[in-house]
Order: C-alpha cells, then sequence, then structure tokens
C-alpha cells in the first residue's frame, strides 16, 4: 500500500493479494492514522474484522484467477458526509459496499 495522503477518502486500499499477506497490526495501524479519535470500540472491531476479512480474501485469491486485480478499501469516506463505509470491494467491475456488524 501506498502511503497515506491526507487528502485520500480511505484509511486502506491495496489488491486482494497484498491485503490478504499483509499484518493485520499493519492495517489496523495505517486506519487509525486515518482515524486517530477512533474509539477502544472502534479498535477492537478492526481487531476482530481484519483478520476475518483476510481469511475471506484468501480464499478469493487462491481461487480466483483474476485476483490480484480486485481491490479492498477500508474506511472509505463517502463523499459530501461524514459517514465512512466499512469496507469496499472493487470485484470484476461490481463496487461492494460491507457494513461489519461488532461481536459486542
Amino acid at each position: 500500500m501506498t502511503d497515506i495522503d491526507p487528502l485520500s477518502p480511505h484509511g486502506w486500499h491495496s489488491h486482494f493479494p497484498e491485503f490478504e499477506k499483509e499484518s493485520p497490526r499493519v492495517i489496523r495501524a495505517r486506519l487509525s492514522e486515518f482515524i486517530p479519535d477512533a474509539s477502544p470500540q472502534q479498535e477492537r472491531a478492526w481487531d476482530d474484522s481484519i483478520p476475518k476479512l483476510q481469511t475471506e480474501i484468501r480464499e478469493v485469491v487462491s481461487g480466483e484467477p483474476d485476483a490480484d486485480r480486485y481491490t479492498a478499501i477500508l474506511e472509505y469516506q463517502l463523499p459530501l458526509e461524514s459517514r465512512r463505509a466499512d469496507v469496499v470491494l472493487l470485484v470484476r467491475g461490481a463496487i461492494v459496499v460491507l457494513e461489519l456488524l461488532s461481536a459486542a
């Protein structure tokens, strides 16, 4: 992943192979840089969800020849709003938006 641009509307972006191989701690650190005032609940949600997302994306990478062109974006700032989508996946010309539920 490239360094976070201060004008960038997301905390993390990468192609699937990079996302599934990266340390969850590195991804969480990038999200914390993007959202420096994240609550402890938000940080726990990241700690819980990042490894689960990596597991699912690992399955796609292992079974889909084009997965190296798919993109994962985390904490995407919605245009003209203060809200963020938890996960945006760019897959085969489709945009998949995921809102993750906390286990707590």
